[in-house]
Order: C-alpha cells, then structure tokens, then sequence
C-alpha cells in the first residue's frame, strides 16, 4: 500500500446535521487519466464545472463550455449512464449553453432563465438518484 493523500470532508447533509469524513487514498485509488476515472466522479466534476462556469466563477475561467459538453456527450454514450434520461438532458443543456454563448441572441435572457429552471431540476434529480444508489 502506497498511500498519497487523505481526503477530509466537512458538510451539512439535507437534514442539517454536519458530516465528517476521512478517507486515505491509496496510489491504487488514482486513475492515470480522467477517462479512465469512474463515471460517476466523472458525472459529478462535469456538473460542478458546468455549474461554476455559468455562475461566472473564477474557479471556472479557464474552463470551456465545448469542453464540458463534450466529456458529458461521452458520458451519455457510454459506461454507465449510456441511455440515461438525465444525463443525456445534462449534454442537450450543456450544448445549449456552449451555442448561447458563442451566438448571443436577444432572446439570450429568456434562454438563460430556461437554462437555470432547467440546471436546477437536473441538479435535483442528480441528488435524488445519487440517494438511491
């Protein structure tokens, strides 16, 4: 065993108590390369992405709404969310946004207001089915 790092995590759940976890991470627990990461932290890091970048956050300036779409375009095709309703609406979504911002329109607001409606439903449903599993 090699381990690399230990992962702290401090965070209120949905029913306002506060969590704590501590969890060593070996050189076994590391993927060599994003796409071989698991799907499901691989799901988890494009929809915090996506969200940074639409807030406009400095955590996201260099991040790129072509790139997001693509890595959920793969994520949709393949692995374990291949056919998945709420992963393929995430890429319609993140393609929405990519396209709006590359062609702003004077409906630009009306669409942007959809997209929020639309991010915080997705962000909902990833919870919910985050729970189930």
């Amino acid at each position: 065993r090699q381990e690399v790092a230990t992962l702290r995590l401090r965070y209120e759940n949905d029913r306002g108590r506060i969590e704590e976890l501590e969890q060593s991470l070996d050189l076994r627990d590391i993927s060599r390369r994003w796409e071989q990461g698991p799907d499901a932290l691989r799901l988890a890091g494009v929809v915090a992405e996506f969200a940074e970048i639409l807030k406009g956050s400095y955590w996201a300036r260099d991040s790129r709404l072509d790139a997001v779409a693509r890595e959920v375009e793969a994520l949709s095709l393949s692995g374990d969310y291949r056919g998945d309703d709420t992963v393929e609406e995430l890429a319609d979504l993140v393609k929405l946004a990519a396209r709006l911002q590359r062609e702003p329109t004077d409906s630009t607001d009306d669409r942007r207001r959809e997209l929020e409606r639309k991010r915080d439903a997705l962000e909902e449903e990833l919870r919910r089915l985050d729970q189930q599993r």
